[in-house]
């Protein structure tokens, strides 16, 4: 019988996959500003948190592990900022595989701060996942094969995720996740009113349209993260991060459903080449995360 935290891993990716669909589609389509949408999104999250801290009692555990939650809120709306801008620049199924590059700076950071080792075939993971992320990441433009423009900020943006996953296994225990929850809601809450007030007089009106799907994205990507924080806090942190990052596969499926269902919505080419290209890379990413555990 599979336990629980593989379970909420694999739903988490699944939940995290749908919320990566919803975003593309506000960003590039209804919001168009990365900014707003990492603010709307921190404060959805705040309130959640919030709720659940009331619920089951907001604790102060001590400053040490206080400190560290408010520096995960943080970076994950830095990480974030960073995500969006590059679902607006690029397609989807070409950003999500590119960010399962995750579990490699996981596990250097893992071996680094929490002791776990690498095995032989961790090494042979890491050479599909670096492999997969540069194919899915090669375009034709002009007759000349070239590198997604966006990489470096994914590959960023990747190794931020790998520094909130290690700091949560840090800090999470199976006894404090909805404590530990409400403070990192606040640090990202203090991150984002930070970016509102820089960036607030350059809202537009247009971007505007797009918060009804944001917040329930939001709230998506609330129940995910329990799941994943649920996950980690009860198993090894490069084991749940490996099944997480199947949220590749659960996107390029879910992108070639709608491409053939609704051509119009995602706006995604999917020649024949593409798709070989693409599963192709997806599948590299899968099997390296498998290898990972």
């Amino acid at each position: 019988m599979l336990s629980l935290w593989i379970i909420f891993a694999l739903l988490a990716a699944f939940f995290v996959a749908l919320v990566n669909i919803i975003d593309r589609l506000i960003i590039k389509e209804e919001m168009k500003d990365s900014k707003l949408a990492v603010i709307i999104g921190s404060v959805s999250a705040f309130v959640c948190y919030l709720i659940i801290g009331l619920i089951y009692g907001i604790s102060f555990p001590s400053w040490n592990i206080v400190g560290l939650s408010l520096i995960v809120g943080i970076l994950n709306v830095y990480a974030n900022v960073l995500y969006y801008n590059a679902l607006k620049k690029e397609e989807v199924s070409r950003v999500v595989p590119v960010m399962a590059t995750i579990p490699i700076f996981v596990l250097i950071l893992a071996a680094i701060f929490l002791g776990e080792k690498f095995v032989p075939l961790q090494y042979l993971g890491i050479l599909f996942l670096v492999i997969g992320a540069f194919l899915i990441s090669f375009r034709e433009k002009l007759h000349h094969i070239v590198l997604s423009k966006v990489f470096g900020t994914i590959l960023f943006a990747s190794f931020l995720i790998a520094i909130i996953s290690v700091i949560s296994k840090y800090v999470l225990t199976p006894e404090n996740i909805l404590h530990i929850l409400f403070w990192f809601g606040t640090g990202g809450l203090i991150c984002a009113l930070l970016v509102f007030a820089k960036h607030h007089p350059h809202i537009r009106e247009n971007a505007k349209k797009g918060i009804i799907y944001l917040v329930f994205g939001s709230m998506l990507a609330v129940g995910a993260s329990f799941l994943l924080f649920y996950s980690i806090a009860h198993g090894p942190v490069s084991l749940v991060l490996s099944l997480y990052e199947s949220k590749p596969l659960f996107v390029f499926l879910m992108v070639l459903l709608l491409s053939k269902t609704y051509p119009k919505l995602l706006r995604e080419k999917m020649s024949k080449r593409i798709i070989i290209q693409k599963l192709l890379a997806v599948i590299l990413i899968v099997a390296g995360s498998v290898l990972l555990i």
